[in-house]
């Protein structure tokens, strides 16, 4: 993948650009040299890990990995990024066949970021199996489907953080958005939420369960990394076939 130009810099020195594309989704993505370094994002991992020491969260250590979208396996302290934000040439391409590249931009990296780290904080501590979580949050046993949740646009009983009400999607994804609000050092929450009864109760609830977690051991989890990257032996042009047909884009 070295020898291929970015189609930009093709252009000025003459090479076939459709050839050069052509090349890339041959690629196997396991035999791209990705990295966690190479997406220019690992600043961003850095300040993940800098707004949990300042809530004393010493103890959460997310791992990060390249996987193939935005999620955190279940029962796992691991937070997949998405390979084709590894590259600039993955990004063109992402955006080519999708229409859009989901956390290219640095603030919205971070919100995806906060909000798997509140799936992996809900695996660490199984918060999600408490029944005081459950009087806030509902039932985790509910059904995801996240392509058809009633999204109420004008609810003030949930923060508003991703697109299209994801709070709304699920318990577990309540959760993880409440927390993402919660941790943002910028969302001045108890402002912005102080006319909002449903989302202050849940963001005073996560304030006083992080308190309350400070000086609690989490448990031990397995290091999975489901879709790992450097695992997956499909090419690229097999990548977008399959994801364009089963039009499946959703953050876990």
């Amino acid at each position: 993948m070295d020898r291929i130009e970015h189609p930009i810099e093709a252009q000025k020195i003459g090479i076939d650009v459709h050839l050069a594309k052509e090349i890339l989704l041959e690629t196997r993505i396991c035999d791209l040299p990705a990295t966690i370094e190479d997406t220019g994002y690992e600043i961003f991992t850095k300040k993940l890990r800098c707004e949990l020491d300042d809530q004393n969260l010493f103890h959460v250590q997310p791992i990060f990995y390249l996987g193939d979208e935005w999620f955190c396996p279940e029962n796992s302290a691991c937070i997949a990024i998405p390979f084709w934000l590894a590259d600039s040439r993955l990004r063109d391409l992402e955006l080519e066949k999708i229409g859009f590249v989901e956390g290219a931009k640095g603030r919205e990296f971070m919100k995806l970021l906060r909000h798997e780290c509140g799936h992996c904080v809900d695996h660490l501590f199984g918060l999600s199996k408490k029944i005081e979580w459950q009087n806030i949050f509902g039932s985790p046993k509910q059904a995801y489907q996240p392509e058809q949740y009633s999204w109420q646009k004008k609810s003030k009983d949930y923060v508003q953080h991703l697109p299209e009400g994801y709070a709304q999607s699920h318990p577990e994804e309540d959760f993880a958005e409440t927390f993402a609000v919660w941790l943002d050092p910028q969302s001045r929450w108890r402002t912005k939420y102080k006319d909002w009864h449903g989302a202050l109760r849940k963001l005073e609830f996560v304030d006083f369960t992080m308190k309350e977690l400070i000086n609690v051991k989490p448990k031990k989890l397995p290091n999975i990394k489901m879709c790992d990257q450097r695992r997956m032996r499909k090419t690229l042009r097999k990548y977008y076939s399959d994801r364009i047909r089963s039009n499946v884009i959703t953050i876990n």
